[in-house]
């Protein structure tokens, strides 16, 4: 079973208090809202993940999960809000795994330069765990340092078959190294743009309504021309709820914030 998520929201798309905070202006980190947003994600994906093994669609319900992010602050910490909800015990290695290949678009429009090199988690990795994730990163899933794949700076618009090759690159080694047990759901945080590729991928972007933590399931299948059947896709009602508990929190500022 395979997830592939939308990040939260932004800080630069966010409040002016969030703006002020940001520390590096090409890899902002996640609004107090993205967080929610994220969590109530991640409680979406273990709600999918329990339906799935009700359907004999899984194995087992004692899943673990591979969690693998872009290395953008803003994917690390979308994947450390979903795993509050998932549970940090269920995850696999209890690590957050980086990958290259659904980094954000490298467009010229976007990045002066390769921003990769220079984003906090290559330059304050110890500050990011320390500040915005209290959890175990790897840069790298296959090994540290060791990408599957990584886009060239600058991309152009027509790079969409390059980031499809580039995800079903990162299901297959999940499908083939890591998940042979059958008892390992994959979790990829990433971009619109990687999440627009994935779906023209199989045929399902009839529009690009792909908002924050748009949330979308594929079941593996080897035998399927797409190596899996899409069964959630353009998933967005976690939004709603994370919206009513962020304005709950607001207005009642005694409540315990879920960050």
């Amino acid at each position: 079973m395979i997830y592939i998520l939308r990040h939260g929201e932004r800080a630069d798309y966010g409040p002016q208090y969030e703006k002020d905070k940001i520390e590096l202006s090409f890899d902002p980190h996640l609004t107090d809202l993205g967080k929610l947003q994220a969590y109530y994600a991640g409680e979406t994906i273990k709600s999918l993940t329990k339906q799935a093994y009700e359907k004999n669609l899984l194995k087992t319900d004692k899943v673990k999960y591979l969690v693998v992010s872009s290395p953008f602050l803003r994917c690390i910490q979308t994947s450390y809000h979903v795993i509050q909800a998932l549970g940090q015990e269920n995850v696999l290695n209890k690590t957050i795994y980086l990958e290259e290949a659904v980094c954000e678009h490298l467009s010229s429009n976007y990045f002066k330069t390769n921003p990769l090199p220079q984003l906090l988690s290559r330059t304050k990795i110890q500050e990011v765990q320390k500040k915005y994730v209290d959890f175990d990163i790897q840069d790298g899933l296959v090994e540290k340092g060791t990408y599957l794949y990584t886009p060239k700076y600058p991309e152009t618009y027509d790079t969409f078959d390059e980031r499809k090759e580039a995800i079903r690159a990162i299901i297959e080694h999940y499908a083939t190294k890591i998940n042979k047990d059958e008892d390992i759901v994959l979790v990829i945080a990433t971009h619109g743009w990687s999440v627009e590729a994935f779906l023209e991928d199989h045929g399902l972007l009839d529009d690009y309504d792909i908002r924050y933590t748009c949330l979308n399931q594929l079941l593996y299948d080897p035998t399927h021309p797409k190596k899996g059947k899409v069964l959630v896709h353009k998933h967005h009602d976690q939004l709603k709820i994370a919206e009513e508990k962020y304005k709950s929190q607001k207005d009642n500022k005694d409540e315990k914030v879920i960050v």
